[in-house]
């Protein structure tokens, strides 16, 4: 009985190889524009509704995040990225509640600046 119902199973799954096969040299052939970011490659397709001046945005946004001290870092990627409260900042961090609000703030100017630097210099060399 085993030896029949592993029989009726082949055809499916020569079925099953076929289809994959099939679908897989569908995706390679089909052209799709690789644009490269530093080391990072973002596929886009034509379908997508990313804007390309989004992705240049984001990568903007990490340099100038990059550049900015470890302790700024720290404490936007954890308001902002990890959605923790002000609370939760200061105790993980051991220092008052009443100064997150600040030490974002003075972070946020910073990264400010260095993305108006980033783009002044960009502006520059165009011009």
């Amino acid at each position: 009985m085993a030896r029949s119902s592993a029989r009726s199973r082949m055809p499916v799954a020569a079925w099953l190889v076929a289809v994959l096969v099939v679908a897989t040299a569908t995706l390679a052939s089909t052209p799709r524009p690789v644009v490269a970011a530093d080391s990072i490659l973002v596929d886009v397709s034509p379908e997508d509704s990313t804007d390309l001046s989004e992705v240049e945005e984001a990568f903007a946004v990490r340099e100038a995040l990059a550049g900015l001290s470890d302790n700024c870092q720290d404490i936007l990627d954890r308001f902002f990225a990890q959605d923790q409260s002000y609370r939760t900042i200061a105790a993980e961090l051991e220092i008052p509640s009443g100064t997150i609000a600040s030490r974002i703030a003075r972070c946020l100017a910073r990264l400010k600046e260095q993305l108006e630097g980033r783009n002044q210099g960009s502006e520059r060399s165009r011009g």
